[in-house]
């Protein structure tokens, strides 16, 4: 066993102020740093106490005697031959008192673990004494010396709470001072800090209108905004940042937001919220199995190329009514590609009934802050396209692919140069190819056939051989950090984009070319108008021929201008679906004032394409 602890005397003398005449009958009792108690002694006539104790101990003393204020020390011994000798302690005459009675944040008892330290302040050493509380929430210390204290209260650690300092500080600088005056007991009462509150008022970015039903998470807590817009929730005692993310579809975009809460504050956060474009629909089921539960949808755009509107397809769900509200969709004209599902199959959505071609799909006007009511989205059972894509001299074109709609296509593998698109409505298909980089073609050219029609669980076959196309070498963008993009004038179809170098076209096609340039945050784009030996126009034609080197200067001949889509065999894109208005707006209806073609494409200054137009269209 290990040997005890060599015990020495300790000693001390208490004198009182200010003449230091010794203190008979004083109470002396000496705690360990952790507050173990040693022993408790009283002086003798001389003022003299003794107490044999383990010889490494650094003590904490208090010592009380009647008429005298009660004092506290931290003592470091000074060690003797055989003895400790404690630096001997003086009383002052006459004392005060503290009574302090603490109330939980809701005027409740606090839990019994709870504990306060009363620091002394204006001292030229640290001094704090750390006490409970009791179980009925009051702090009573009689006999306190007199002087300017700070106290500091620490609630129970389970749950975690928020130290404070009195009245309802959080640091110690911020703390009122407290005065204790001889013959008198000072009384308190106070209230622990609350959790921190939160209020988060959602408004329309464009009305300033409040919006309703608003749903975020806040603080694990899951809720959604009143009638005047606002949630109001508690955020625990944490110093933290807390985040917002605030949905409200599918009339908005979703909104994020941050606040700091202290506790025992209230803070007030407004989150605007920006309107989006909103589709209404009702879904018609004719396989017979009515098992959808919900829709989703793609939202294609674009004079030129297909530009999905959102990052997602976007999706909800039916009502009892098989109704369906779906959105927010950023504003613009556009078509709707309908997703399958578990019974039914993928469609454009048409004006009466599912379409395989984009060209023939109804248009919808979409507008922030507006409801457009679309046709009917008529859903049927599903077949598949299964295909193979080759080379003019037979080869299998290795990954070579057909699409259906920009989200939905089939592509060979380095097994072979069979695709298959499956779970496609029972439409008549457009399909656009890609063979590689040298050899994009359009539907209907030759060795790519021009549509496919799919039957209800059948498979339609789709043998594809494509042609070659050509090049434009060496473009030059006029020295900026850019990119070109070369689009089909009839169909706007994408046809391929270059940083600079090489551009890959298809033979025998009137093209566009667009430059993009700029930076993310200020993104710019112009539309080539080159020249011509009749002049200069934004249709190129591109022959067999690779074409010779050429420059797109936004300095020179390079337009903000956006040119129209050349008319051919194809009919028109037909009017959009009109909307009806779902939330006031500012400054009249969104788009107001912008000039319109017929069948609602955005007018251009280029004028509509005549047959002499065209003529020029000439390298």
């Amino acid at each position: 066993m290990p040997p005890a602890p060599t015990e020495l005397l300790h000693r001390g003398y208490i004198t009182a102020q200010p003449d230091g005449a010794p203190v008979a009958g004083a109470t002396v009792s000496l705690y360990s740093q952790s507050l173990v108690h040693w022993g408790t002694v009283q002086t003798a006539a001389d003022g003299e106490w003794r107490l044999p104790l383990p010889s490494d101990l650094r003590l904490i003393t208090t010592v009380s005697a009647p008429g005298y204020a009660t004092v506290w020390g931290f003592d470091d011994p000074e060690p003797m031959i055989g003895q400790v000798m404690l630096p001997p302690t003086r009383l002052r005459p006459g004392s005060g008192g503290l009574r302090v009675t603490v109330r939980d944040h809701d005027g409740g008892p606090l839990v019994p673990t709870a504990t306060a330290l009363l620091k002394m302040v204006d001292t030229g050493y640290s001094w704090d004494y750390t006490l409970p509380v009791r179980f009925d929430g009051t702090i009573d210390l009689p006999n306190l010396p007199a002087g300017r204290y700070k106290l500091k209260i620490t609630p129970s650690a389970d749950p975690v709470r928020a130290t404070q300092w009195y009245p309802a500080a959080l640091d110690e600088a911020s703390a009122e001072v407290i005065t204790v005056s001889d013959g008198q007991t000072t009384e308190l009462t106070t209230s622990l800090l609350g959790p921190g509150r939160v209020e988060v008022k959602v408004v329309d970015a464009v009305t300033g209108a409040p919006v309703k039903d608003a749903c975020m998470s806040i603080f694990d807590q899951e809720g959604c905004t009143d009638a005047d817009g606002i949630r109001r929730a508690e955020v625990g005692w944490q110093l933290k940042k807390h985040t917002l993310h605030v949905e409200h579809l599918p009339y908005h975009f979703t909104a994020t937001g941050s606040f700091d809460a202290k506790p025992g504050q209230l803070v007030k956060v407004t989150v605007p919220m920006q309107p989006g474009a909103t589709v209404a629909a009702t879904y018609e089921d004719k396989t017979g199995h009515d098992g959808a539960s919900g829709v989703c949808v793609d939202a294609v755009r674009g004079v030129w190329g297909d530009v999905i509107a959102e990052e997602d397809k976007v999706c909800g769900s039916l009502t009892p009514g098989k109704k369906v509200l779906l959105g927010p969709f950023h504003p613009g004209q556009v078509q709707l590609f309908v997703h399958p599902t578990v019974t039914t199959g993928a469609q454009w959505l048409g004006h009466q009934g599912g379409t395989g071609n984009r060209r023939t799909a109804a248009t919808l006007d979409l507008r922030a802050g507006f409801i457009t009511t679309a046709p009917n989205i008529v859903a049927l059972g599903y077949g598949r396209i299964d295909g193979r894509i080759s080379f003019p001299n037979g080869d299998d074109a290795m990954y070579g692919c057909a699409a259906v709609a920009p989200r939905m296509s089939g592509c060979a593998d380095s097994e072979g140069a069979y695709f298959t698109i499956p779970y496609l409505g029972p439409y008549t298909w457009t399909l656009t190819y890609n063979g590689g980089a040298f050899y994009p073609v359009r539907t209907g050219e030759a060795g790519a056939p021009a549509h496919f029609t799919v039957k209800v669980g059948q498979s339609t076959p789709a043998w594809v051989k494509l042609i070659p196309g050509t090049s434009v070498y060496n473009i030059d963008n006029g020295n900026v950090n850019s990119e070109i993009d070369a689009f089909d004038a009839y169909t706007g179809r994408l046809l391929y984009t270059t940083s600079g170098g090489t551009l890959a076209l298809p033979a025998n096609r009137i093209v566009v070319f667009r430059l993009r340039y700029g930076s993310t945050q200020n993104p710019l784009s112009c539309w080539a108008h080159l020249s011509t030996r009749k002049g200069s126009t934004p249709y190129y034609m591109v022959g067999l021929a690779p074409l010779s080197p050429f420059r797109i200067d936004p300095a020179k001949n390079c337009l903000n201008r956006e040119p129209v889509r050349l008319t051919g065999p194809v009919a028109p894109l037909p009017g959009p679906v009109p909307a009806t208005m779902f939330a006031s707006r500012t400054g009249g209806p969104a788009g107001a004032g912008a000039a319109t073609a017929p069948g609602g494409v955005p007018a251009s200054p280029w004028g509509v394409p005549t047959a002499a137009r065209l003529a020029r269209v000439k390298p």
